[in-house]
């Protein structure tokens, strides 16, 4: 979701607009409907703190590696979730790491430095 943002954002987008779009399309999503409208409104108070989540794909990784099954994207979601919380978006909600993929893509905004 916070690549599809910043793809929107970065090519001029109406991200309302997106979010109808995708809302009524198969690219749909509890995390789609629950978060976009958050992010549109850059209001990322804590509802599912990315700490936690981080805290939480710690136990799924490593239950993971014991019984020997690769987990290749989420390893790499987890390596995005561990930038932003090096960027000080710990305790702000799971959504936040759009903010990360902004200053990557030159939009920064307001990520805490």
């Amino acid at each position: 979701m916070a690549e599809a943002v910043v793809l929107a954002e970065k090519s001029g987008l109406d991200l309302s607009l997106m979010n109808e779009v995708i809302k009524n399309s198969t690219g749909d999503s509890w995390v789609w409907r629950d978060k976009l409208p958050s992010v549109i409104a850059r209001d990322f108070s804590t509802r599912g703190a990315l700490d936690i989540q981080i805290k939480d794909m710690d136990i799924v990784l490593e239950t993971a590696q014991y019984l020997g099954v690769p987990l290749l994207l989420g390893s790499i979601v987890h390596q995005v979730n561990l930038m932003a919380q090096s960027k000080g978006l710990g305790r702000e909600d799971g959504s936040a790491v759009v903010k990360l993929i902004e200053e990557f893509a030159g939009l920064p905004r307001d990520v805490q430095r």
